[in-house]
């Protein structure tokens, strides 16, 4: 089990400390020109060092090949044509000095849906952005002249929405990415993506109604300020799918995705999440108990030897508890230290009999105070 070497407000102020060495294309030295009003910026917008005294707002294009100075988020892998932004809560962050629009370049938009809801946060506001299928670009966002810090992610589902990321335009200049205090993998199915979590009146609205960022996955990551991976496909379970007996993750977890043609293996030692939230179980509804056990014991010895020492949270009940015996005795029969089952208290209240936005919340609160407590 990890141990924090500092704790994360002593982290925060090691990494303004820092920012001012962490320049990319900037440049200036005391208060930078062209900040603007407190107002008008976070309020961790670092000092920044240099020789002219002012930053430099410059007209950048940059290709893939160029992104050292963006956090890619989520299992993408990058190709010749760019970074592939499939699961869910995969996008990007940048953080530095910009004035004006600030625009993505993209290819392959793709999947059932005729577009994809981005969720762009600037400086802790956020709002929605709609990328169409066959689009080549996307104001994510137009700023004020000053530091600003920007995440975007994808709360489609695989299936429904995917898209390669090929470039970025502004004016501007980047700073190197802050270094995430935490990183969590999520692993489930159509909970984990929020199915049914925002309709109002028990109605599935498919897939424009499903976002990962309204699931309880999207919001622990969210307010614990962590990076995160999330391998989530609804319908799937460990030993059978819902509707196909194939449909199931372990074969699929060492691969970057089911849909990428070439096969490609996943690069585990690219993220070392801090801690594993298995969120499966629910899907295996109705399997042979003896089946499900085995196939988790082996799934739960795949987990830890491909995130050695990383604690996991295996939670279940939030759609019914039939197989929680079996979870229990999947943990126990495996051998492995460092796996906590904690049981979640069922809601079938949402759009098709899946959880509220609601129960996503409580489920979110009690796996965060779960985490605080393993990573403390």
């Amino acid at each position: 089990m990890k141990k924090q070497l500092f704790p994360r407000s002593i982290k925060r102020l090691l990494t303004l400390i820092l920012a001012a060495a962490t320049l990319t294309g900037c440049s200036g030295g005391g208060n930078p020109a062209g900040t603007g009003e407190a107002s008008q910026s976070v309020s961790t917008e670092p000092e920044v060092s240099g020789s002219t005294g002012a930053v430099q707002y410059e007209k950048t294009v940059l290709s893939h090949t160029d992104f050292d100075n963006i956090a890619i988020c989520g299992r993408s892998l990058h190709t010749e044509k760019g970074y592939r932004l499939e699961w869910p809560y995969s996008g990007f962050t940048l953080r530095g000095y910009f004035d004006g629009s600030i625009s993505i370049q993209v290819a392959d938009a793709q999947g059932y849906a005729d577009n994809a809801s981005l969720t762009v946060t600037v400086d802790g506001n956020a709002e929605q952005k709609t990328l169409l299928k066959g689009a080549k670009s996307l104001v994510i966002a137009d700023v004020e002249k000053g530091y600003h810090e920007i995440t975007v992610r994808k709360g489609a589902e695989i299936t429904a929405f995917r898209f390669t990321l090929t470039g970025l335009s502004f004016t501007g200049c980047l700073l190197e990415p802050a270094e995430p205090e935490l990183r969590i993998e999520f692993i489930g199915d159509s909970i984990t993506n929020g199915v049914g979590a925002t309709t109002e009146d028990g109605t599935l609205r498919y897939p424009h109604g499903v976002n990962c960022l309204s699931a309880y996955s999207g919001m622990t990551a969210g307010r614990l300020g962590a990076e995160a991976n999330i391998i989530a496909l609804s319908g799937w379970g460990i030993s059978k799918g819902s509707s196909s007996p194939t449909e199931i993750i372990p074969p699929i977890y060492g691969k970057y995705s089911p849909f990428d043609e070439s096969g490609a293996e996943w690069d585990f030692s690219s993220f070392r999440p801090d801690v594993i939230v298995l969120a499966l179980g629910t899907n295996d509804g109705g399997a042979d108990p003896e089946k499900f056990r085995t196939e988790s014991v082996a799934f739960l010895k795949q987990l830890r030897e491909k995130n050695p020492g990383v604690p996991i949270i295996w939670i279940y009940g939030m759609m019914g508890s039939t197989l929680s015996g079996e979870v229990k005795q999947a943990i126990a029969d495996s051998g492995l230290d460092g796996i906590k089952y904690v049981k979640m208290p069922a809601n079938c209240a949402g759009g098709d009999r899946h959880p509220t936005e609601k129960a996503q919340e409580e489920y979110a609160d009690k796996l965060i105070k779960e985490i605080n407590r393993i990573i403390k």
